[in-house]
């Protein structure tokens, strides 16, 4: 789904789509390489100096495996929708220079700013690194453990081996 820009009046632009709208699952199936089970997106685009800001709330239910034990989990990612974007080739208006806590800036083409990408630039920084059995938004499919394999166990020792550890010294 393109939003024109220009024609963003100033008191911004509602969108509110789920996993009925394509741009919705397209977008998910891209950040998260599934088909959210449940998903909802409910933003405003504003127009802003020299370029756009997208602000509101959203979440994606996906079904997925655990990293660790192989299980199946279904994850929540929600949370709140806070993201700027400039045209390409700017990190901000003219003579205006960025703080520190505005430099996580996207990039669009200066007219038309696609919520697909938007969505899924979401998506790809609520997702977290590893997907656990206990990863805060995870419900196990099997209710009475939170993973198959014990937490305590650490499992192989990766470390590397010392080549020097066996080398007695002479006294």
């Amino acid at each position: 789904m393109r939003i024109d820009i220009d024609a963003v009046p100033p008191r911004g632009r509602p969108i509110e789509a789920d996993e009925s709208a394509a741009w919705v699952v397209r977008a998910s199936e891209c950040a998260l390489g599934a088909v959210p089970v449940r998903a909802s997106v409910a933003v405003t685009v504003y127009r802003v100096a020299g370029g756009a800001r997208v602000r509101g709330r959203g979440d994606a239910t996906i079904a997925c495996a655990c990293d660790r034990c192989g299980g199946d989990i279904v994850l929540l990612l929600e949370g709140d929708v806070d993201l700027r974007y400039v045209p390409h080739g700017q990190t901000g208006p003219e003579g205006v220079e960025l703080a520190s806590d505005e430099l996580d800036v996207g990039w669009f083409d200066g007219h038309s700013l696609d919520l697909g990408d938007v969505w899924s630039e979401q998506l790809a920084l609520w997702l977290p690194d590893v997907v656990r059995c206990d990863t805060p938004g995870a419900t196990s499919a099997d209710a009475d453990r939170p993973c198959r394999l014990p937490i305590q166990d650490p499992g192989p020792d990766l470390k590397r081996r010392n080549p020097f550890a066996e080398i007695v010294l002479p006294e």
